[in-house]
């Protein structure tokens, strides 16, 4: 990745100054560009067709959203911003620090960190809105042990504890 922003300044720098070649350049990324996302086009095709067959309860769903809900996504996310930070360290020096995650592997890329943290944030935002508040079954609650089940709390906690475990994790290790 590096390289490629060290050859996009080099190229905008030759086109800044010989304008004729700006418009090659510009045509040679969106290219890549399209040659790249046109086998995904079935795909994300297919997303957005399930997105907006969803969008009914989804917006039950986020009318619902109330402060508590944004107080839980505001200590997921400044969780999980201390665990890229120190997921970055880990990165930054791989002679004295390994990563458990198995998706990252022992010794990642910084752009590989910052990736993953960032689709995280976003991915548990977005399943975070879609979840419902509450169950209900004929337009009643539904209760286990007499408490009433809220699948997007239930996703919060359990996601900032898991940030919770890996930030101590790395921090005594």
């Amino acid at each position: 990745m590096i390289s490629n922003i060290n050859n996009y300044v080099f190229n905008a720098r030759r086109c800044f100054r010989f304008p004729c070649t700006s418009a090659i350049s510009s045509y040679n990324h969106l290219t890549l560009f399209l040659r790249k996302l046109a086998p995904r086009l079935p795909q994300i095709f297919f997303g957005m067709i399930l997105l907006l067959s969803a969008c009914a309860p989804i917006q039950e769903n986020i009318k619902s959203w109330n402060t508590v809900d944004t107080a839980r996504q505001f200590a997921f996310t400044g969780a999980l911003i201390a665990d890229w930070s120190l997921t970055d360290y880990t990165a930054q020096h791989p002679e004295s620090r390994s990563e458990i995650n198995p998706i990252l592997g022992k010794h990642p890329t910084r752009e590989a960190v910052a990736w993953y943290f960032a689709g995280c944030g976003i991915g548990h935002a977005a399943v975070s809105v879609v979840l419902p508040q509450k169950i209900t079954r004929d337009k009643k609650p539904v209760k286990l042990f007499g408490i009433e089940i809220n699948p997007r709390a239930i996703w919060q906690y359990v996601w900032i504890g898991t940030e919770g475990v890996f930030i101590g994790y790395s921090l005594y290790n």
